[in-house]
């Protein structure tokens, strides 16, 4: 099968998938982020039904949903209130960031990786775990309409 035609069929089960995971974590009344992840998970080649098998098929979904995710992020984000609110917030996200990405390093050096070498694969590790741990709280908070209250910056 061509790789444009794996690419299409790929996106279509993963948005297929997170419908249906997604429905399902809204009856059980779970997070939607748990729906999807589950719904990822069923389509992994590893851990799932290995739907979806293609490694380039999966860097490129991924990387293109990072982008989405960014971009909405970008779009939620008010200068105004980010500049009124000023230094404290400030401070909250460089130490939430400074914080996720000590307790990343302390667990994948617990899991094995190490650092030297040139090998940078523990930081690398580390600062990803960091970033996409704040992503996932803003998309929490995106979906229970909670960005915009007080709380929730």
């Amino acid at each position: 099968m061509p790789h444009d035609v794996t690419l299409l069929r790929d996106i279509a089960l993963g948005i297929v998938f997170a419908a249906l995971v997604a429905h399902v974590a809204r009856v059980i009344r779970q997070p939607l982020i748990l729906g999807y992840i589950a719904g990822g998970v069923l389509l992994s080649p590893r851990l799932g039904l290995g739907l979806v098998t293609s490694v380039e098929s999966i860097e490129l979904i991924s990387e293109i949903g990072l982008i989405l995710l960014l971009f909405i992020i970008g779009l939620e984000i008010d200068l105004r209130e980010l500049r009124r609110l000023g230094r404290s917030m400030l401070a909250l996200g460089v130490g939430q960031f400074v914080i996720n990405a000590l307790l990343g390093l302390l667990f994948f050096g617990w899991l094995g990786y190490r650092p030297g070498g040139g090998n940078f694969d523990l930081l690398y590790l580390a600062i990803v775990i960091s970033l996409s741990s704040t992503l996932i709280v803003v998309k929490l908070l995106r979906d229970k309409f909670e960005l915009k209250v007080l709380s929730g910056r």
